[in-house]
């Protein structure tokens, strides 16, 4: 019996408007795929490599529930990403 992941990424990230934005989501335990519910516009989840990436276009504070899922189960960790308007 495989456990389940468990996610071992920060918990929060910060960005800037309209700039280039990356997160990568890691877990322990052989994760086989990833999902993000929540995020902003301008992001994209890769749900195999668990790779967030793109630009958001509207500053703010966004929360973001992550998981990783593999033949165990589900982890789950919250994500808050902070996106400030550039100086």
């Amino acid at each position: 019996i495989v456990p389940p992941p468990v996610i071992s990424s920060a918990a929060t990230a910060t960005g800037v408007v309209n700039q280039a934005f990356s997160y990568q989501i890691t877990a322990t335990n052989g994760p086989k795929f990833f999902a993000a519910a929540g995020l902003p516009s301008g992001l994209n989840l890769n749900s195999t490599t668990g790779l967030i990436s793109g630009a958001v276009r509207q500053a703010g504070v966004y929360r973001v529930d992550l998981t990783a899922t593999n033949d165990g189960g589900d982890g789950v960790k919250v994500l808050t990403i902070t996106i400030n308007e550039p100086d």
